[in-house]
C-alpha cells in the first residue's frame, strides 16, 4: 500500500519541492514523517499489548480496535514514504545541484555521499531494529523507537539550518523566490 501510494503521488511531492520555498517544505515534511513514525509505533504497541489476555476470544484480530490500530499504521506509513520522497527530492534535486554548483566532478562526488548514506541507513537500519527486538522486548524498541524519533526531530531542525553554513542555498532560494514573485505579477 505504502509503495503503490509513493508511487502514485511522488509526482506531486516533486511539484512541491518546485513550486514553494524548500525549507519550509522540508521543516513540514520532518514533522510529518516523525508524527507518522510515533503513531505507528504507538499503533504496534495497542496491538502487541492493548489486548491483554485474548486466549478467550475466537478472533482476538476481528475486533474495531485492531482494525483502526492496522488503519493507523498504513495510514502512517504511507505519510512516511511520502515524507521521505519529498525530503529525497528536495535534498537530491536542490541542495546537492546547488552546492555542487556548475561542476559536475563535484556533483558526481556528492551523489555518491548521498548514496552511500542512503544505503548505509537502508541496511542498518533494519539491523538494529531486529537487534533491540531480540535482545530487549518489542515493547522496549517500539518505544526507543518513538524516542529516537522524538530526539531527532531536534536534530533535524537544527540541520536545517544549513543554510546558512552554505550561502549558495540561501541566494538560490532567494533568487527562485524573487523569480517566482515575479512570475505572478506578470499575471493580469
Amino acid at each position: 500500500v505504502t509503495t503503490g501510494v509513493a508511487i502514485v503521488l511522488s509526482g506531486w511531492a516533486g511539484r512541491l519541492v518546485d513550486e514553494y520555498h524548500n525549507l519550509s517544505i522540508v521543516r513540514a515534511s520532518i514533522v510529518a514523517i516523525k508524527l507518522a513514525a510515533c503513531a505507528m509505533y504507538g499503533g504496534s504497541l495497542v496491538l502487541l499489548y492493548g489486548f491483554g489476555n485474548v486466549s478467550g476470544l475466537a478472533r482476538p484480530w476481528s475486533n474495531p480496535l485492531t482494525s483502526g490500530m492496522f488503519t493507523i499504521i498504513a495510514v502512517g506509513g504511507c505519510i512516511h514514504t511520502m515524507s521521505g520522497t519529498t525530503i529525497a527530492v528536495a535534498v537530491e534535486r536542490e541542495w546537492v545541484t546547488t552546492i555542487a554548483g556548475p561542476s559536475s566532478a563535484h556533483l558526481t562526488t556528492l551523489n555518491t555521499y548521498m548514496r552511500r548514506i542512503d544505503l548505509f541507513c537502508k541496511l542498518a537500519a533494519p539491523l538494529f531494529v531486529s537487534l533491540l527486538t531480540s535482545v530487549a522486548s518489542y515493547r522496549f524498541a517500539a518505544i526507543f523507537l518513538c524516542g529516537v524519533e522524538g530526539a531527532c526531530t531536534i536534530i533535524d531542525y537544527l540541520c536545517m539550518y544549513i543554510s546558512l553554513v552554505f550561502i549558495v542555498l540561501s541566494t538560490h532560494w532567494q533568487r527562485r523566490d524573487y523569480n517566482f514573485i515575479q512570475a505572478f505579477s506578470r499575471i493580469p
